[in-house]
């Protein structure tokens, strides 16, 4: 059984973390890194001998339904999982590309290989931003990247902290796809 935490038993982990859509993240203020990936994580709890996950594989739609179909499971993750090499991990960060929207927020410390996968039916341009979280927010490092219509694969190696991503033009059916190893 997963027991409750207060805001005390966080601030005096010796574990900060936080989840969202499935990744938790280990965050200080000099490094974010994904400790984690899994289903959805519906609960947390800090063991002083173990991080305790709740997770289901079903999406968080809001909607109820009298049948719930998913995996449920409940991990037991040791403490020093912040100081192993993180998951790999395959997303869909956008299933249409919608121009000026900012995607993302991955932090890629600890990943070997990092690429990024565009499908368009234009040509377009990509802007990678790069950023920690002490730094301002108007002093991320950002690049630039053609898109010629068709598969794009950018490789995102030189990149270490916090990424997200940002096209010039719309494409309705443009993905976007991120593989860190």
């Amino acid at each position: 059984m997963l027991v409750p935490i207060t805001k005390s038993d966080i601030e005096n982990s010796p574990v900060p973390a936080t989840s969202a859509s499935g990744i938790l993240l280990f965050m200080d203020e000099s490094c974010v890194k994904i400790i984690h990936a899994s289903g959805r994580i519906t609960g947390l709890a800090v063991t002083p001998d173990s991080i305790q996950l709740a997770t289901v594989t079903s999406e968080n739609t809001h909607t109820s339904t009298r049948i719930d179909y998913c995996f449920k499971q409940l991990l037991k993750l040791p403490h020093d999982i912040i100081n192993k090499h993180p998951p790999p991990l395959s997303l869909i960060l956008a299933k249409r590309l919608t121009a000026g929207e900012q995607l993302g927020g991955i932090p890629l410390n600890g990943y070997h290989k990092k690429r990024v996968v565009t499908t368009s039916n234009n040509d377009n341009i990509l802007m990678v931003r790069e950023y920690d979280t002490s730094a301002p927010e108007n002093s991320a490092d950002e690049e630039k990247y053609t898109l010629k219509k068709g598969r794009n694969e950018i490789d995102l190696d030189g990149f270490g902290r916090i990424v997200s991503f940002k096209f010039e033009k719309n494409d309705q059916a443009g993905h976007l796809y991120l593989y860190l190893t």
